[in-house]
C-alpha cells in the first residue's frame, strides 16, 4: 500500500493554474427557481426486454412558498423498441436504444435526461444536477429553449497534471466562481467544504449561493437536495415492484434467469 501512495504523490503534482475568479454576491431571486431531478432504474431485466421506471421530482421555491411534485414514467424496451409510459398513456421521446455495452440502462438514462429537461422548459429559473454539454441533437434542440438554467456537477474528473481542478481551487477563500480555460467552478458558500463544476449564465450564481446554506451539504443547493430524495428509487421499492412484475409476466419471467445471478450472489454474500 506504501508503495502505491508514494506513487500516487510522485506523478499527480501540485502545478499553478490560470484561473481567474469573480466574487459572487448571494440574491434573493424575484422569480420561481426550481430543481428538477430524475431517478431511473431497470426492474426487471430480461436480457433482451427490460422494463424501467423513471421518476422526475421538481421542488420549487418562491419566497416563503414552497411546492412539491413527481411524476412516474414507465419504460419498455425489447431489442431495439421503445415504449415510454405515464399514467397509461404513451409519451414519445427521442430517444434511441443504441449498440453499446448496457443498452438499456443507457437508453433508460437518456430517458431521464430528456425528461428532466424537457420539464425545465416549463420553469423560470431552474438548478438541475448535472452538465449541460449537449451532444445528442435533442439535447441541442432543449438547451436553446431553456430560458435561465445552471447545472451543477456533483463529481467530475476535470484536472490537468494528475491533479483535479476541484483539488487545485479548494482553498480559496470567499463566495466566488472562477474561469478555468472554458471551464467553471464555483463555491457558493464561504464555509462550504465542497466546490462545482457549473455550466450556466453566471448572472444566476447570486441565487444558487442563497439557496446554499443549509447545513446538511453545506454551499450545495439545498431545493437539488430536497428534489433528490423526492426523486430517489429506492432499493425496497424496486424489490416490490421487481415482484409484483413477475408476477404479471407469465412464462416471460424466465427469462429474467438470463442476468439475476450476480445479485444472487451478492445476497449470499452476507448471509
Amino acid at each position: 500500500m506504501d508503495g502505491v501512495i508514494e506513487f500516487i504523490k510522485k506523478n499527480a503534482k501540485e502545478i499553478e493554474i490560470n484561473a481567474k475568479f469573480f466574487n459572487i454576491e448571494k440574491k434573493i431571486p424575484k422569480e420561481k427557481i426550481t430543481a428538477i431531478d430524475g431517478g431511473s432504474s431497470i426492474i426487471v431485466d430480461g436480457g433482451r426486454w427490460a422494463i424501467g421506471l423513471v421518476r422526475i421530482g421538481k421542488v420549487s421555491y418562491l419566497k416563503k412558498k414552497i411546492e412539491e411534485k413527481k411524476e412516474d414514467y414507465w419504460v419498455g424496451m425489447v431489442e431495439d423498441k421503445i415504449l415510454v409510459e405515464k399514467d397509461g398513456k404513451e409519451i414519445k421521446t427521442p430517444v434511441k436504444i443504441q449498440n453499446v455495452k448496457k443498452p438499456f440502462e443507457t437508453a433508460i438514462g437518456n430517458i431521464r435526461k430528456y425528461l428532466e429537461w424537457s420539464n425545465a422548459l416549463e420553469e423560470d429559473i431552474v438548478l438541475l444536477d448535472s452538465r449541460l454539454k449537449p451532444i445528442e441533437n435533442w439535447e441541442i434542440g432543449l438547451l436553446k429553449k431553456m430560458k435561465k438554467v445552471v447545472g451543477i456537477s456533483k463529481t467530475t474528473r476535470e484536472g490537468i497534471n494528475g491533479r483535479s481542478f476541484i483539488g487545485l481551487l479548494h482553498s480559496h477563500p470567499g463566495i466566488w466562481y472562477a474561469k478555468v480555460g472554458d471551464l467553471t467552478f464555483a463555491k457558493f458558500n464561504e464555509n462550504a467544504k465542497h466546490i462545482y463544476l457549473v455550466d450556466g449564465n453566471p448572472e444566476l450564481f447570486p441565487f444558487v449561493s442563497y439557496y446554499s446554506n443549509d447545513p446538511e451539504i453545506l454551499g450545495y443547493p439545498y431545493p437539488l437536495i430536497r428534489v433528490d430524495k423526492i426523486a430517489r428509487i429506492q432499493s425496497d421499492e424496486k424489490r416490490r415492484l421487481n415482484f409484483k412484475i413477475k408476477q404479471k409476466l407469465g412464462k416471460l419471467k424466465d427469462d429474467v434467469l438470463s442476468q439475476d445471478m450476480h445479485s444472487l450472489l451478492d445476497k449470499r454474500m452476507y448471509r
